[in-house]
């Protein structure tokens, strides 16, 4: 079975090692907080004490991290693992970015002789726990085809958007959208409140009309059972905002 290295130990990438690990691949993980990884110890991934030993490990590497600076930390830094990755291994890479990076990180993993995929998520966490997320991939057509078996395993959709920074694109842009419904939503709540329509009525009505959407129907649940916890925080969103 392939070795599979995963960094980042967060919401994503501990879905991901879990469905790989569930799989029977061999997995090692690594996080800045060897904590954050207890549970997929507990499951039975390998533990690394830097990213560039767990790349020495390996053959295919998943990240998934919060922004463009932790990639850069965990792959080209000290101890990082982009140097420590054998010849033709295959890096995919789940963390949302700046459509800029994927275009350098293109480059320089082609000067190691390293596959690298672009591959953002989307659809939400709920989803991504059921293994129904859908990924973005960006790259060379023969590499994104080399990195279908594995995201197979905690994906449902995988669409291929073109070259390196595609994928990226089309995330952010996704995720501006889903700012604008989550603030529309917010918006027509507070209006049918106001004027007195019964509002899970009103949220039925919605979702079988012309102005539903996949905010509305993931989203606005939140407010009927008061958690207010889409598991995304609002540093993330903003991040991704910025960069679009």
């Amino acid at each position: 079975m392939v070795a599979v290295g995963v960094i980042g130990c967060g919401t994503v990438g501990s879905a991901v090692a879990g469905a790989l690990i569930e799989r029977g691949y061999d997995v090692t993980v690594h996080d800045k907080l060897r904590a954050s990884a207890e549970p997929l110890l507990g499951l039975g991934a390998g533990w690394a004490e830097t990213p560039a030993a767990l790349a020495r490990r390996i053959e295919v590497l998943l990240t998934a991290l919060p922004a463009p600076q932790h990639v850069r930390a965990a792959m080209e830094e000290a101890d990082g693992a982009l140097e420590a990755l054998p010849e033709g291994a295959l890096w995919i890479d789940h963390t949302s970015t700046d459509p800029d990076e994927p275009r350098r990180l293109a480059a320089a993993t082609l000067a190691r002789g390293v596959r690298y995929v672009e591959a953002p998520i989307t659809g939400g966490v709920t989803l991504l726990r059921a293994g129904q997320m859908t990924v973005f991939l960006g790259g060379d057509p023969a590499d994104i085809e080399s990195s279908l078996p594995f995201v197979r395993c905690y994906t449902t959709t995988q669409l291929p958007m073109g070259l390196h920074g595609s994928a990226s694109t089309a995330k952010i842009i996704s995720n501006m959208l889903c700012a604008v419904h989550t603030v529309v939503t917010g918006e027509a709540l507070m209006l049918a409140k106001k004027a007195g329509v019964e509002l899970h009525s009103f949220f039925d009505a919605i979702r079988v009309s012309a102005g539903n959407s996949f905010v509305w129907e993931t989203e606005a649940p939140l407010v009927f059972n008061q958690t207010f916890d889409p598991d995304f925080t609002m540093a993330l969103h903003c991040k991704d905002l910025g960069i679009g």
